[in-house]
């Protein structure tokens, strides 16, 4: 429906043909988008909710090109702050399946988006921005959250992967990997780093 909640309909003229929203944002965009609406209540059309969704996906490829640009190997000492982004990845990944299992899509959207535009982008990388060495756990996180994003957005998962990871791993293709499965978890330090934040 349009934004204020009436059926689309180009008679009405309010209706926005498909190719019009591709165009202007892109599939993984507008599938971002819609994924994060509830699916079971009608989902109305904004064109900022495409604009938040091409900018999160914009920020993850920066991401990832840092990574590309900084990464020299997996050779590293973890400090509180790695240890800490590794168990909010954790955390993140095993709700999301949760979420999945449960056909709340939404959930397990927003919670990735969360985790990669606030946790990750916004706090972890500028914790990291002196220490070098910190690029390798970062790419194990960004890594793992593309096999994640790889569910919600394809297109721009495969191109990260292709870019950035391809040339150190096995997989042709981030399509190829099975749901990721990360051990280390400790959630009294994600209690203690909320407090620091």
């Amino acid at each position: 429906v349009d934004e204020k909640g009436e059926k689309m309909s180009k008679s009405v003229g309010n209706f926005v043909p498909l190719a019009e929203i591709l165009k202007k944002y892109g599939a993984d965009a507008f599938r971002l988008w819609g994924l994060s609406n509830v699916l079971w209540e009608d989902i109305k059309f904004n064109w900022q909710g495409l604009k938040e969704s091409q900018s999160f996906l914009n920020t993850f490829v920066n991401m990832a090109t840092f990574v590309q640009r900084f990464y020299e190997s997996n050779d590293y000492t973890l400090t509180y702050e790695d240890k800490w982004v590794l168990s909010r990845l954790t955390t993140v990944i095993n709700a999301v399946k949760t979420h999945l299992l449960n056909y709340h899509v939404h959930e397990a959207v927003r919670l990735l988006r969360h985790f990669l535009l606030e946790d990750v982008s916004r706090f972890y990388m500028k914790l990291i921005k002196e220490r070098r060495e910190a690029v390798g756990v970062l790419y194990r996180v960004l890594l793992e959250s593309t096999k994640v994003l790889a569910l919600f957005a394809p297109f721009t998962a495969e191109h990260v992967y292709q870019q950035v990871f391809k040339r150190y791993e096995n997989e042709e293709s981030i399509h190829l990997y099975p749901y990721p499965q990360p051990s280390f978890n400790d959630p009294q330090l994600e209690q203690e780093m909320e407090k620091v934040r």
